[in-house]
């Protein structure tokens, strides 16, 4: 990806990741500052594989690289979010055509299960 890419990467990101809602409406943490005992586990279903991703326990606490759960050749890439209730993903790829996608999900533990999935 070259440095225009980049930049524009990571100005969908930092966009993405500044606005959020700390009305407390999920009944979770709004500001988790560390993993959380429960693990969701997103699949990325279709696109190609981010060039940037992270997560966050709760809506205001800080960015985390999720670990990856498994990768099969060919196949969806799961990744493990370590999350109390509240949580939200941020998803940014790049097409080899140089077309950028920022995906971001917000969901809850106990509203959404512990399986999700996202399209980059």
């Amino acid at each position: 990806m070259g440095m225009q890419h980049a930049a524009i990467a990571c100005a969908l990101v930092a966009s993405a990741c500044v606005v959020s809602s700390n009305d407390g409406s999920d009944g979770g943490s709004n500001d988790a500052s560390s993993p959380g005992a429960n693990v969701v586990t997103m699949y990325l279903s279709a696109g190609s594989t981010p060039v940037y991703i992270a997560y966050r326990n709760g809506t205001a606490g800080p960015w985390l690289t999720p670990e990856v759960a498994s990768s099969q050749t060919g196949g969806d890439i799961a990744y493990a979010l370590h999350v109390d209730n509240a949580y939200e993903l941020v998803a940014v790829c790049a097409s080899q055509e140089g077309t950028v996608d920022a995906e971001e999900t917000d969901a809850t533990f106990a509203g959404d299960g512990d399986t999700g999935s996202f399209g980059c």
